[in-house]
């Protein structure tokens, strides 16, 4: 099958380019800056040249969007992230309808379901965005829903393996260096998405036409909670996690007082999806259980200078 992948050159679009070429596909790799193999084509909120690349073109796997920015820079915020997330699929979903693709898988995000799923697991019916990135999330998952072709969102939470950055990856440094982490009392219950299930399913996705229309929630097998995962990467990492059993009611009333709050919910808060449905239309179930892919996310963890 010939598939293109926009952000062919991220963390995930690596994993995924790699899946696809050992399954035999031909991957047409998509990014914004010039690399070896891959088509640059700039800001793709301005770019007009998809309908030549898409000749051909079976499937359209949509990975490159702005994602959440810890200290964002951009002038105007929620205009960068309109232009990425939203402008740039829709100039791609309209390309494809003009080629008439047979197949538009969108990666999305749970976040467009809400940020705390205490009260229930979230699924596919599950709507509540709250920040410039979930909703302009929400916005493309809209658009790719009417765009008259056959098309698949698939909604993930936080990913890790080889090459992840940002949040995860912090986590794992505090972990090594024995810094004492406030989860000891910890009892949410959080998904979590290993790097290569996540490029299983979206080759399993591309090769099933029950998925056609779908919105899928995908995730490991199974939730952790804050202080399980914790533990898990100090057991793959060859040390002992230093747990402070500090009460979540205190966290919650000292973010408040601050105006921090979130930080409380993205600590302390579940973020639990429930995946069974989608496991079944897409007749998959993750390769990997997390504690291979920490292992795999350790021994790169292990490489770096």
């Amino acid at each position: 099958m010939k598939i293109l992948v926009t952000g062919a050159q991220g963390f995930v679009g690596r994993h995924v380019v790699a899946h696809l070429q050992a399954c035999g596909h031909e991957v047409v790799r998509v990014v914004r800056n010039p690399a070896q193999g891959c088509i640059a084509v700039g800001d793709m909120a301005r770019f007009q040249g998809w309908d030549a690349l898409l000749e051909g073109v079976e499937c359209v796997m949509h990975l490159a969007a702005r994602a959440h920015q810890i200290k964002d820079r951009a002038e105007d915020p929620y205009a960068a992230f309109y232009a990425a997330n939203v402008t740039a699929t829709q100039h791609l979903v309209d390309a494809c309808v003009r080629v008439g693709v047979p197949h538009f898988i969108y990666l999305s995000t749970v976040a467009v379901c809400g940020y705390d799923s205490s009260d229930a697991p979230y699924d596919a019916s599950s709507y509540a965005p709250y920040n410039p990135y979930s909703s302009t999330k929400a916005q493309a998952e809209a658009l790719v829903k009417s765009c008259g072709i056959p098309a698949t969102i698939m909604r993930i939470p936080i990913v890790y393996g080889a090459g992840v950055r940002a949040n995860f990856l912090s986590l794992m440094r505090y972990v090594d260096r024995g810094v004492p982490l406030p989860f000891g009392q910890v009892c949410n219950q959080r998904s979590v998405l290993y790097v290569g299930n996540l490029a299983h399913a979206l080759e399993q996705c591309a090769r099933t036409p029950a998925v056609h229309g779908a919105t899928l929630m995908i995730a490991d097998s199974a939730p952790l909670s804050s202080k399980e995962l914790v533990g898990m990467i100090a057991d793959a990492l060859g040390t002992k996690a230093r747990l402070v059993p500090m009460p979540p009611m205190w966290v919650r009333a000292i973010t408040g007082l601050c105006g921090k709050e979130m930080i409380y919910h993205k600590l302390y808060g579940s973020l639990h999806m429930d995946c069974t449905p989608s496991y079944e239309v897409l007749d998959w179930m993750p390769p990997y259980i997390t504690q291979q892919g920490l292992r795999e996310t350790v021994a790169w963890f292990r490489t770096m200078p």
